[in-house]
């Protein structure tokens, strides 16, 4: 984990497994949850984050899962793990 704050959303979500509960106490956005708990490996439930993963670990291209899903670059984007090569 890279902070201080990774450690302690990680462990918020453990025990309460609320994205939203976590943002709240935590004082960041859903996305922001959504993105370290999937940067430490954590993937939260939902089944939007379930198909954009496999989408993209099946080799599509943010673009392409974008316009298949008819959603923005940027949703795509907020649902896999950061990485600063993301296609």
């Amino acid at each position: 984990m890279e902070n201080e704050l990774d450690k302690e959303v990680v462990e918020l979500y453990k025990i309460s497994r609320n994205l939203t509960h976590v943002a709240k106490v935590c004082k960041i956005s859903d996305k922001k949850v959504r993105k370290i708990l999937l940067s430490n490996g954590i993937v939260p439930y939902s089944s939007t984050t379930n198909i954009i993963n496999r989408m993209y670990n099946d080799g599509m291209s943010i673009n392409e899962i974008a316009l298949r899903l008819r959603v923005s670059r940027s949703t795509v984007v907020s649902h896999l793990p950061y990485q600063k090569d993301n296609k």
